[in-house]
C-alpha cells in the first residue's frame, strides 16, 4: 500500500487542503478541524449535515499550525470569492448570511469546556427523525453501524476537546472510490465528497473496499502507527453540491444499498510521526 493523498480541513465542514506532508499526533493531523461553527439557535456545534452551504466555502491557515499550539487564524474564501478572516469583526455575520441562520465561528476549546461540546437535548422521537434526515435513511434501509463509536458522542456533538465526529483520522482507499464510481457511472465520485485524511492505493484485487476488513488492526503509515477503530457510515454530506460538483443523491443511495452505508474507516493514532505522499503503508 502507498499514500495517494493527504488532506486537512482547517474549518470543520468547509473544503480542505491537500498536503504533500503531514505531521500526525495523537489528536490527528496537526491543524485538522481547528475551527468549527456553532448553531446559535440550537446552541451546539454544527456542520454540513445541517448547513450544506458551508461546503461551498474553503479555509486555509495563514501560518502553518504548530503541534500542541492553539489553532492559528484562518482565511475563509466564500463561494463568491470574497475572503474573510477568522479574526475579522464581520466573520460571524458573513457565515450566518451564507447558511441563512445565526452561527458563530469557534476555535477548538479544551475538553474541560463541557458545555461547548454538549449535544442539544431532544426527545427520543425527534432525535431519531433528525438522524434519519441527516443520514438520508429511507424506508427499507438498514440502520448505520455506530456501536464502535466512542460513548462520549451520545452526549456531545463531537469528541470533547476536538471537532472530530468519531476519531482523529479518516482513511479511505482508492479501491473504494473506484467501486462507488463503477456503481454510479453517471455520478462524479470525487474524493472531496468523502473528506478523508489519508487515501491509500491498495494492491488488492480480491476486495473492492479492502479497508472494511481492517477494523481492530494496526497500520504503519509512513512514520506513524494507527489503529483502525470502526467503519465510517456516510450521510447527506456526500450528496451536497459544492465547487464544481453537483448535488447527487445517487451516491448515497449506492452506499446505502450496496455498501451498508460505509465508505472508509476511522482510526486512532498509536504512534505519532510524519506522513508524506508516496509513503508506504503496511500492517503493524
Amino acid at each position: 500500500m502507498a499514500v495517494a493523498s493527504l488532506w486537512r480541513y482547517p474549518v470543520k465542514t468547509m473544503q480542505g487542503e491537500e498536503l504533500g506532508s503531514a505531521t500526525v499526533r495523537e489528536d490527528g493531523i496537526v491543524g485538522d478541524r481547528g475551527w468549527a461553527l456553532r448553531d446559535e439557535t440550537r446552541r451546539s456545534i454544527t456542520g454540513g449535515r445541517r448547513f450544506g452551504s458551508l461546503m461551498a466555502a474553503s479555509a486555509r491557515y495563514r501560518v502553518e499550525p504548530e503541534a500542541g499550539a492553539a489553532p492559528g487564524h484562518v482565511d475563509i474564501t466564500m463561494p463568491d470569492g470574497a475572503v474573510v478572516g477568522s479574526d475579522d469583526d464581520g466573520v460571524d455575520g458573513a457565515l450566518s448570511d451564507l447558511v441563512g441562520s445565526p452561527v458563530s465561528l469557534w476555535p477548538r476549546l479544551p475538553a474541560s469546556e463541557k458545555a461547548h461540546y454538549r449535544r442539544r437535548l431532544q426527545t427520543p422521537w425527534a432525535a431519531v427523525a433528525d438522524v434519519a434526515a441527516l443520514m438520508g435513511i429511507e424506508r427499507g434501509d438498514g440502520i448505520p453501524h455506530v456501536h464502535r463509536f466512542p460513548p462520549a458522542l451520545i452526549r456531545n456533538e463531537t469528541l470533547p476537546g476536538t471537532y472530530f465526529d468519531a476519531a482523529p483520522l479518516l482513511i479511505m482507499t482508492s479501491s473504494t472510490l473506484d467501486a462507488i464510481q463503477q456503481r454510479t457511472p453517471g455520478s462524479q465520485v470525487d474524493v472531496r465528497r468523502f473528506r478523508p485524511n489519508i487515501v491509500l492505493d491498495v494492491d488488492d484485487e480480491a476486495s473492492e473496499w479492502p479497508e472494511q476488513a481492517w477494523i481492530g488492526r494496526r497500520l504503519r503509515i509512513g512514520g506513524c502507527v494507527v489503529k483502525v477503530t470502526s467503519t465510517c457510515p456516510r450521510c447527506v454530506m456526500t450528496t451536497r453540491a459544492f465547487a464544481d460538483l453537483p448535488e447527487d443523491r445517487a451516491i448515497l443511495r449506492t452506499l446505502a444499498t450496496e455498501m451498508h452505508r460505509n465508505a472508509g474507516v476511522y482510526a486512532k493514532v498509536v504512534e505519532g510521526g510524519t506522513v508524506d505522499r508516496g509513503d508506504t503503508a503496511s500492517p503493524a
